[in-house]
């Protein structure tokens, strides 16, 4: 299972924003209980918090910006000077590292826990200790390395070239303090762990058996990491050896619980002094983080997240549930098919697979079981509706995608959209012959007469909503905006319609409220993908070094092997993997790799996105192992939500077999049909 990072133990968020923490996140927030944090330590947050907010600020600034540019370019052809220059060099790289402390603060680093969780509470307190302190010291060195570039960067008085110059050594200065910042609440987190630990040595309560299949798997990745490590550090070898052990190292860092990020720093580091030297990696740790945020493309990752965010806080997304609950209902399966559906509405105004599996758990779930519904499928339909989260636009992963892979962002989240509409019709397909087959397992509605007028009005409470989607695709597809600036004409429109149309819009203080959380919410998302990405850029240079890739490309050539039986291998790697890892560490892992080897037997890298991001939101819910399953089992144990049903993990996984099953032929079918991606982008004009 695949959870966020540890957090500092005071941080105790509601359900909705614990619905992805895992249990060692729990068990250090107990360390309050008992004791009240150290002085200096609630300072270290505080100050983490000061920080987010400054971080907050840049992203407003940073949309406000690129909207006033893209409105005064269209309509005035006066575009704003400097937007390129102070957009990726100075807001983009202040909202990443400002906001490193806080996201720490939250437990919003991501991290595999599937090994981790399952330790006796002591146990896991130690481990968890032991990963906070190597996170420390990882998080410490590129610290000292920025600090190192900073100084350099103020005595020069380094300055953008170009035909804007921008002062660059403000930012230097602001990147070390926010990963300095980042390594005291990573110390803050680590003393609270080690008075947990103190304290479960007192309380004397008896452990469970430590071992089991789990704990081994453990101890042999711990082993074996510190194996190869040893072997790194003082055996001659080949170059694309090292490039192997690296990806080992880096997937067995992962299972022992360090966060991915600092997982592919550390292997990416490792590997960098191995092959070139202490001098590579200062150039390295120097220069790739701020390479890795000072990005105008990926400008659109907060813009996004931050219209997702808004629209669900004001309550606006619940409404798309409530007009298909009331259009759809009559059918065979109406209701699932009504949540179907709304997950698709959701994806194209959020992105956010757990967000919407969460919001659509909670509206439709005790709908369906109420008329009658079996929790097979109340369940099922909810955890593969989140799927689309991800494959319709505007999605998060498909631009990081794009970014790793290097094609255009535009025609990227263009292929989708096809597809994303294919696949939600074909699961209503399913829930439709579920119900006409199995009547008992899905009634139909009862509710037969709503008025006319009542359904009409359902309808017209989306149409902000469908005003959201409209400017961002409409947008894109007319170019009057780059796919890059329709994120933030999203986010503007979001908080536009989101306080005209929302469920607080006649109460401003709570209105302003939860406009400060989104901001919050999307700092802390913010923060999380891009340290990310810096771990995946320092990991690409170390592989790029060693020539692995290279070799990987030559043998798949060499072998001879059809491009759609690759593809087939690949389906089976990246459902496994989806099992037990979070999906842009497989992305930004795995395609790095993968992508010499694609191009070189003629895979079209745009196509490869789409049917990559679907292979492994598939994997979100495939069983036995689907993080997503785990999650709306785990929503599913509420009262208000399962309304005295019993409702198991077995049941979830019942549910959304039928859904995997279609799923992966369609995949199959878009190997030989790969025009059902590449149409929509070669005859549009979007680059």
């Amino acid at each position: 299972m695949t959870t966020t990072s540890l957090q500092h133990p005071e941080n105790t968020g509601d359900v909705e924003e614990d619905i992805a923490v895992g249990e060692s996140d729990a068990l250090l927030r107990e360390d309050t209980e008992e004791e009240t944090a150290p002085l200096w330590e609630r300072f270290i947050t505080k100050i983490s918090s000061v920080s987010a907010i400054a971080a907050g600020i840049a992203i407003v600034i940073l949309g406000l910006q690129i909207v006033a540019d893209a409105s005064g370019r269209t309509f005035f052809n006066v575009p704003l000077p400097g937007t390129l220059e102070l957009v990726s060099n100075w807001w983009m790289v202040l909202a990443v590292f400002l906001g490193f402390g806080f996201t720490q603060f939250k437990g919003e680093h991501i991290r595999v826990t599937l090994l981790v969780e399952k330790l006796p509470v002591t146990w896991r307190t130690a481990v968890e200790t032991v990963i906070l302190a190597a996170s420390l010291g990882i998080v410490g060195l590129l610290a000292y390395y920025l600090t190192v570039d900073a100084i350099d960067s103020v005595e020069a008085r380094e300055m953008l070239a170009g035909s804007f110059p921008l002062p660059i050594w403000p930012i230097a200065v602001f990147m070390a303090l926010g990963t300095w910042l980042y390594a005291a609440q990573l110390l803050v987190s680590l003393t609270s762990s080690l008075r947990a630990a103190k304290r479960e040595r007192r309380s004397g309560v008896a452990q469970p058996a430590l071992l089991s299949a789990q704990n081994v798997l453990l101890a042999i990745a711990v082993v074996a990491s510190l194996v190869i490590v040893v072997l790194l550090l003082s055996v001659e070898m080949s170059r694309v050896a090292a490039g192997g052990l690296l990806i080992a190292l880096m997937v067995l860092l992962l299972l022992c619980g360090l966060t991915t990020a600092l997982a592919m720093i550390a292997a990416g580091g490792l590997g960098l002094w191995k092959l070139a030297g202490t001098s590579v990696v200062a150039d390295a740790f120097e220069s790739v983080p701020m390479h890795s945020a000072a990005n105008w493309s990926l400008s659109v990752v907060p813009m996004f997240v931050l219209m997702g965010i808004v629209l669900w806080r004001t309550g606006l997304t619940g409404k798309v549930f409530y007009a298909a609950r009331l259009w759809l209902g009559w059918m065979p399966g109406g209701l699932a098919v009504a949540t179907n559906f709304s997950g698709a509405g959701l994806a194209a105004a959020s992105g956010s697979t757990i967000g919407i599996s969460y919001a659509l758990g909670r509206m439709a779930i005790p709908e369906m079981l109420r008329a009658g519904y079996k929790p097979s499928l109340a369940t099922g339909v909810v955890a593969t509706a989140g799927t689309l989260g991800q494959l319709i636009p505007p999605s998060v992963l498909l631009v990081i995608y794009a970014g790793v892979a290097q094609v255009a962002v535009g025609p990227q989240l263009l292929a989708a959209i096809i597809p994303g509409i294919i696949v939600a019709v074909l699961y209503a397909l399913v829930i439709i012959i579920q119900g006409l087959v199995r009547p008992d397992i899905a009634p139909r509605s009862k509710a037969t007469g709503v008025p006319m007028a009542e359904k009409l009005r359902a309808l017209v409470g989306i149409i902000p909503l469908v005003v959201v989607i409209f400017i961002v695709i409409f947008g894109m597809l007319s170019g009057i905006f780059t796919p890059t600036e329709a994120g933030a004409f999203g986010a503007l429109a979001a908080i536009v319609v989101g306080s005209a149309f929302g469920e607080e819009r006649k109460n401003p203080k709570q209105l302003f409220k939860t406009l400060g959380r989104s901001l919050q919410e999307t700092v802390t998302a913010t923060a999380g993908i891009f340290l990310l990405l810096i771990g995946v850029n320092l990991l690409g240079r170390a592989m790029t070094m060693s020539g692995v890739l290279r070799a990987l490309t030559d043998w798949v050539v060499g072998i001879g092997m059809p491009t759609p039986v690759f593809l087939i291998a690949i389906m089976v790697l990246f459902l496994i993997l989806g099992m037990f890892m979070e999906s842009m560490s497989i992305i930004l892992l795995s395609v790095p790799i993968l992508a010499p080897v694609l191009m070189a037997v003629g895979v079209d890298m745009t196509w490869f996105g789409v049917f990559v991001v679907m292979l492994i939101e598939l994997a979100l819910v495939t069983p036995p192992v689907g993080m997503l399953t785990f999650i709306v089992h785990r929503l599913a144990q509420d009262k208000e939500v399962n309304l005295g049903h019993k409702i198991s993990l077995i049941d979830v996984f019942k549910g959304v077999t039928p859904f995997v099953l279609m799923s992966i032929a369609f995949l199959i079918v878009l190997i030989f049909l790969p025009d059902i991606v590449t149409w929509l982008p070669s005859i549009s004009a979007v680059k």
